[in-house]
């Protein structure tokens, strides 16, 4: 705000900065007036677009007849969706930044919604108020934005908000892959809501970017293009291993227990969330964190709001001793001791036990893809949910999971107490492998028309060996009887879709199971 200007006075200073006198609101001489502010011209838009006050001038011939609306003509008219593109008869709009949509179903008092988008205190899209909408309606209003952060601000003259004394209102703002940016429905006069928007996609993998990405299988390894990763599995003794796959940091010493184990869940979210529920603003599943995805898609948590998880459904695990939950991850950002947890519930979900804390600094650092696993004793009900949730400290502490695989022992004892937390910096070299099934190595992995697995039985043995994909639909199976030492297999995989597998085996003495990938 400043003071009043008249004649030409360029320069005047009212208000420790140089005044807009070339704006039309201003006094100055007509002669001297050439502009508008982008606030202002969105607020004269609003009024002319569709639900605006004065949209029916739009189509008014008080003033002689109404010009006809074409695609050259330099404003957007008729149903164009910007400025001579869009609608039925022009060019599509193209959009170099983010398109943006809100979404507002409308309570019985129109008059009173507004809202703005702004960034640096600029107004970037607005809209309302709607006297003329029905009451009730839903309107939608979608803006090109460049690529930064924003804040939405959904607006009430009255101060009681969309829902629910007056009909049953809300708002969405979505982006073009429809993810969620800002919702709400009950509120005062107001309520904000910070997003930010990146039409940037990354750059392509190489094997010495330091992230795991691409098809590689750990980071800058792996996959068809960089060289094998050590594991666990591989037949020599390397990294800190104190044996040929085992002892050290990395690798664990074989337990035996009689148990039988089911799969439960295997999800990839290449294809959507499958069991897993998305917590909110602060959990997504976008191909924009493809960089830190095995595929396409990972789940991404951030800061430690109500929305900071990813849930599963009410599962019905009654029937199960115990539960193994196996995933890889990747942190951004998190400052140390800011962590994640993994829990579960037997009350569907009206409360819940940690089971597994992870903290930077201390479990894993930023920007390194770590595979885990998690043993969660019994007993479980009806009504079992397992839940990750991140505990950071803003939208830009991130955490990226991916590949969860629940697993679950269903008779005849447990492998022993929970395990809490295990982690490695190779996505093969977490399995915890029964003594009955010893040196499990799977090669060449990825393979193409098959794949060859070799380990040792500890005992004579009646096993059954079986692949799923990863949805945990079963391709593979047989039942062999093995005497005690070395088994070969031979699997022929030339009928199988590239993408990643599970190889299980499973004896009445225990089970093992080892993820591979077919790659041409």
């Amino acid at each position: 705000m400043h003071a009043a200007n008249y004649g030409c006075a360029t320069g005047h200073v009212s208000c420790q900065s140089t005044d807009m006198v070339e704006n039309y609101m201003d006094y100055w001489d007509d002669a001297c007036m050439n502009l508008y502010t982008v606030g202002q011209k969105n607020r004269m838009r609003a009024l002319f677009e569709s639900g605006g006050y004065r949209v029916s001038l739009m189509n008014s011939s008080g003033c002689g007849p109404v010009t006809p609306a074409t695609c050259d003509d330099g404003i957007q008219n008729g149903d164009e969706t910007g400025v001579d593109c869009g609608g039925a008869d022009c060019a599509p709009c193209t959009c170099d930044g983010v398109e943006v949509t809100v979404t507002i179903n409308f309570d019985n008092y129109l008059e009173e919604t507004s809202w703005q988008i702004a960034s640096n205190n600029a107004t970037a899209f607005s809209g309302g108020t709607y006297p003329n909408a029905p009451d009730g309606s839903t309107s939608s209003f979608s803006q090109c934005v460049a690529d930064g952060c924003y804040t939405f601000t959904m607006l009430d003259a009255y101060g009681d908000g969309l829902c629910c004394n007056y009909g049953s209102g809300s708002y969405a703002v979505t982006d073009e892959d429809n993810n969620v940016l800002a919702s709400g429905a009950s509120f005062g006069g107001s309520e904000s809501t910070d997003f930010c928007v990146s039409s940037v996609v990354g750059p392509e993998p190489t094997c010495e970017d330091g992230e795991q990405n691409g098809d590689e299988i750990g980071v800058d390894c792996g996959g068809s293009s960089c060289s094998a990763c050590p594991t666990c599995n591989d037949g020599i003794q390397n990294g800190s291993e104190t044996g040929v796959d085992s002892g050290g940091s990395d690798c664990r010493p074989c337990v035996s227990a009689p148990c039988t184990y089911a799969t439960v869940d295997s999800e990839s979210f290449e294809s959507g969330w499958g069991i897993w529920n998305d917590g909110g603003s602060d959990c997504r599943r976008n191909r924009r964190d493809r960089n830190y995805a095995n595929g396409t898609y990972a789940i991404r948590l951030r800061d430690n709001t109500s929305t900071s998880n990813m849930t599963t459904d009410n599962l019905n695990l009654s029937g199960y001793e115990e539960l193994t939950v196996s995933f890889d991850f990747i942190a951004a950002s998190m400052e140390n001791n800011e962590d994640f947890w993994l829990q579960v519930s037997v009350n569907g979900g009206s409360s819940y036990t940690t089971v597994a804390t992870y903290a930077s600094g201390s479990t894993f650092v930023n920007n390194q893809n770590y595979s885990s696993e998690v043993v969660i004793p019994g007993p479980f009900s009806e009504n079992t949910k397992v839940r990750f949730r991140c505990d950071a400290s803003g939208n830009n502490d991130q955490l990226y999971l991916d590949d969860v695989l629940i697993t679950g022992c269903t008779e005849a004892g447990r492998w022993g107490q929970i395990v809490v937390p295990s982690v490695a910096s190779d996505s093969d070299s977490m399995e915890a492998i029964p003594e009955v099934f010893a040196m499990v190595n799977l090669y060449p992995n990825p393979a193409d028309d098959a794949i060859n697995v070799s380990f040792i039985l500890h005992n004579d043995a009646t096993y059954q060996w079986y692949v799923t994909d990863i949805q945990g639909r079963t391709v593979l199976n047989e039942t062999r009887t093995g005497q005690q030492g070395q088994q070969t297999l031979k699997l022929q995989t030339s009928s199988m879709p590239a993408g990643t597998y599970l190889m299980h085996l499973i004896s009445d003495q225990g089970k093992s199971s080892k993820r591979f990938v077919i790659s041409r």
